[in-house]
């Protein structure tokens, strides 16, 4: 299942070795996972065991595999993925680049950036996919925090301003 050589790692590797374009696509990004599709037999993906691992699952419970792939995205974020693979697969000017959200082992959600290239024939066709994935998590998370914090802290200047707008006395504030 999880550990043997895929042939599409094998080649992905011959990749690096030969092709510098993707060498330096692959080292423009922080990786927090890597996933590279086979496009002209879709039942085939291979996926690194860093994605797995960002999802708090075992890698060597898992199918290199697409459906293995999206059980783990929220529904609602699958057909902009499609979307936007296609419009990439037919415009290669056209970036593949989103954020997408994953369920995680323990229930919660992760964010994760993808970016994608495909890999072409000699006519342009889209052959293969290798993606890259970011986590986002952290800056989600904080960022919900920050603009919670502000909603509350905007809710008490409101209240603040109501009272002293309404209210015929004045107040001050010492500042020591």
């Amino acid at each position: 299942m999880g550990q043997q050589k895929h042939y599409l790692e094998e080649e992905l590797k011959s990749f690096f070795k030969s092709n510098t374009n993707i060498w330096s696509f692959f080292q423009q990004h922080s990786l927090d996972g890597v996933w590279y599709w086979d496009l002209e037999q879709p039942d085939n993906l291979w996926i690194s065991p860093e994605y797995w691992q960002l999802l708090g699952m075992d890698p060597s419970s898992k199918k290199h595999s697409p459906e293995e792939f999206i059980k783990v995205v929220y529904e609602q974020d699958l057909d902009n993925i499609m979307d936007n693979l296609q419009c990439h697969y037919e415009d290669p000017k056209v970036p593949y680049q989103q954020i997408v959200r994953f369920h995680h082992a323990d229930g919660s959600t992760v964010w994760v950036r993808c970016r994608g290239i495909a890999i072409r024939d000699n006519n342009g066709k889209a052959i293969r996919m290798l993606g890259a994935h970011n986590d986002l998590t952290a800056e989600k998370n904080a960022l919900a925090e920050m603009t919670k914090a502000q909603a509350k802290t905007g809710s008490t200047l409101r209240k603040l301003k109501l009272v002293t707008e309404g209210s015929k006395d004045g107040f001050w504030h010492w500042v020591n």
